[in-house]
């Protein structure tokens, strides 16, 4: 594709962000954030098609915090925290798949919270999130074992995990997996990330959140974009999700 199809595509797409106020009715619903995990394509063949700079991507450590088999995120309860390019630290309790109906309404109101269909591959779940910023100096004392896990997580945080999640969440013995390192490049509503161990493994993923009813019709182009592009998509065993259990795996834990 030309350099000047690729500008004309990349401006029409998004012309239309996925933005939502605050005082929408059912927030919880509107929101589809497609992820389209990519192999075999190089990084920098993946940012030219949507016309990114190669050095414009923040730098991301992430933890994730589980039981010694991830008995917590393979039933859809996923704790982690990380740490952003400028230095910040932040928290993150996510569900999925989660009743949408079975949500107090006063979780709306919290500052943090947020809900979204998950549209990964052939596999669509609702999920629901809280993220919180907390002191990156605690994040540390956490990775080096100095602190639990559980002192990463807010009471709110802590009360919605545990009155949503299938599984009880054993907070004073969860370990700490990582960190993973990650590089994130971002254009309107759509990221690039690149999740990578130096020399060991990497993996690409594509993301794009859309308003509900754009869904399928933007995915559907979207797909069609990467084939003209020469982009080529994962199967579910080489997608990130399968590529980070097989690293955490085998990384050291704490």
């Amino acid at each position: 594709m030309k350099p000047s199809q690729i500008i004309f595509f990349v401006a029409v797409f998004f012309a239309q962000p996925a933005v939502l106020h605050a005082g929408d009715i059912s927030i919880k619903a509107q929101l589809v954030e497609l992820h389209f995990p990519i192999c075999d394509t190089k990084l920098s063949d993946v940012l030219s098609a949507f016309d990114i700079p190669e050095d414009s991507y923040k730098n991301r450590k992430i933890f994730f915090f589980d039981e010694k088999d991830f008995a917590l995120m393979q039933n859809g309860t996923i704790l982690k925290a990380y740490l952003t390019h400028k230095g910040k630290a932040k928290s993150v309790v996510k569900l999925r798949p989660i009743e949408y109906d079975r949500i107090d309404a006063k979780w709306e109101e919290y500052d943090g919270f947020s809900c979204e269909d998950d549209w990964y591959l052939e596999d669509l779940q609702s999920s629901c999130s809280i993220k919180e910023e907390i002191a990156a100096s605690r994040l540390a004392a956490v990775a080096n074992g100095q602190m639990t896990a559980k002192e990463l997580f807010s009471e709110d945080q802590s009360v919605f995990a545990e009155e949503y999640s299938s599984r009880k969440i054993p907070w004073d013995e969860m370990i700490s997996f990582g960190p993973i390192a990650a590089k994130i490049w971002e254009k309107n509503d759509l990221d690039i990330e690149l999740w990578y161990k130096p020399n060991v493994w990497e993996t690409i993923e594509i993301s794009l959140r859309v308003l509900k009813p754009d869904a399928e019709a933007k995915r559907t182009r979207m797909l069609q974009y990467f084939k003209d592009n020469g982009l080529k998509t994962c199967t579910a065993r080489q997608g990130k999700t399968a590529q980070l259990f097989k690293h955490l795996q085998s990384s050291p834990a704490r």
